[in-house]
């Protein structure tokens, strides 16, 4: 399935897989997953989940991330915070709206491996727009070190996702060239 939305993806895979069993006549259906919580999605009370990340993040300039955080990890926020604590980088990303052990989670747990897998698509970077240069260098610098990159390869990944933000005399690109 290509270009579904978020909120219609659960359903439409369940009405794909039923029009696969019914071409490859295997007569059965799959099991139906409208009941079973997202990965994360096991929180009972909201509030005190985040009550239990501020406190994680007590002494840290990322405090104010408690809710935001709470909102994109649900009960696995806890092992990103695990990860920022065994790293030192439960620290914002220069004042930024993301912390260090989220660029660790994204490589590690969620399998990023460009920058703009972090920026567009495993942290919320770019939902305000551009998140600036010291950012997205800071990003491309620990991403890179963690995947090996070369130098090089950092300015190559830094310019690629600068290039999708639009400017005065640039639209932006949509998607990543291929």
């Amino acid at each position: 399935l290509i270009g579904v939305r978020h909120t219609m993806a659960r359903g439409d895979a369940a009405r794909a897989m039923d029009i696969i069993d019914r071409k490859l006549k295997r007569g059965k259906k799959a099991v139906d997953s409208a009941w079973q919580p997202l990965l994360g999605g096991d929180v009972d009370n909201f509030e005190r989940l985040v009550g239990r990340v501020e406190q994680q993040l007590a002494d840290c300039d990322s405090r104010g991330l408690s809710a935001e955080l709470a909102s994109l990890y649900g009960s696995r926020v806890f092992g990103v915070l695990e990860i920022g604590r065994a790293t030192g980088t439960l620290g914002r990303i220069h004042e930024s709206e993301i912390i260090g052990a989220q660029i660790e989670a994204a490589v590690r747990d969620e399998m990023a491996i460009t920058l703009g897998d972090l920026v567009f698509r495993r942290t919320p970077l770019s939902a305000a727009g551009d998140p600036g240069d010291a950012v997205l260098r800071a990003c491309a610098e620990s991403m890179g070190d963690k995947l090996g990159w070369s130098g090089q390869r950092k300015r190559e990944e830094f310019d690629a996702v600068v290039s999708r933000f639009p400017t005065a005399s640039h639209a932006g690109r949509i998607s990543e060239s291929a």
